[in-house]
Formats: structure tokens, sequence, C-alpha cells
């Protein structure tokens, strides 16, 4: 199962994999403003992966820059996400929901609405396992 979403702005994501994780896309949001735009890497692995990985995956691909990343990594039917915030720790969704998070937040007009629309949908998330 794959992760597909939707940017006018895409690309391969080429560079330095990490553990047993493979590279896929590069997704990039409307950047008005000029803050580089929330972007999503994502990637697929055959086997789970570990915080230490996705830690190590979101630290390259920023490279030192001051964006919104979210990493998403399908693996055994779900989706390991983590970004922009990496101290919120790893969530962990299915397949059509983390694409129904992500897909919402590239759509939104800048960089600020969809960093604050998936923290906003992550924290529903969180509060509904938590019940």
């Amino acid at each position: 199962m794959s992760l597909t979403l939707n940017s006018e702005s895409f690309m391969p994501w080429r560079g330095e994999s990490v553990g047993s994780i493979v590279l896929s896309h590069l997704y990039f949001g409307p950047d008005p403003r000029g803050l580089g735009g929330f972007e999503v890497a994502t990637g697929a692995s055959q086997n789970s992966v570990s915080v230490a990985d996705l830690k190590q995956l979101h630290k390259i691909r920023l490279g030192g820059r001051d964006t919104s990343l979210v990493v998403a990594v399908v693996s055994g039917g779900q989706v390991s996400l983590l970004g922009p915030d990496i101290s919120l720790g790893i969530q962990n969704l299915g397949v059509d929901s983390a694409t129904r998070q992500l897909q919402a937040a590239l759509d939104e007009s800048d960089t600020l609405q969809a960093t604050k629309r998936f923290l906003s949908t992550l924290a529903e998330n969180w509060t509904r396992n938590a019940l």
C-alpha cells in the first residue's frame, strides 16, 4: 500500500536513505509569503520503522532549513508520521487517514495555515486514541 498525495509542486525524493526506508516523493504546499511552504517527504519500508530512523530522515531532509516538514513512511498498512515538531513524537495512522490529513494540510493557502491544520488534526488523533 502506498501514500498518494496531490500537489502542484512535487518531485522524487532523492538522497540519503536511512535503515530499510525507501525514499519516494516530496510534496510542497503553496508558499505565497516565501516562508518555505509546508513539505511532506514520503517513503516506504518493508519493516517497521524506528523513531531514530524517522528523526534522522527528518534531520537530513531539513538540512538546517527552517520549514514545516512532515516525514511520512508507509509500512505494514500504516503510516508513521514525524513532524513538523519532532518533539511531539511519532503518530501512526492508517494510510487513508494519513492521506486525508496530509492532503488537507497541502491544500491550505500557506505554510502557517497548513501547519496549524496538521497539528490540530494530530491533537484530535491523540485525544481520540487516549480515550
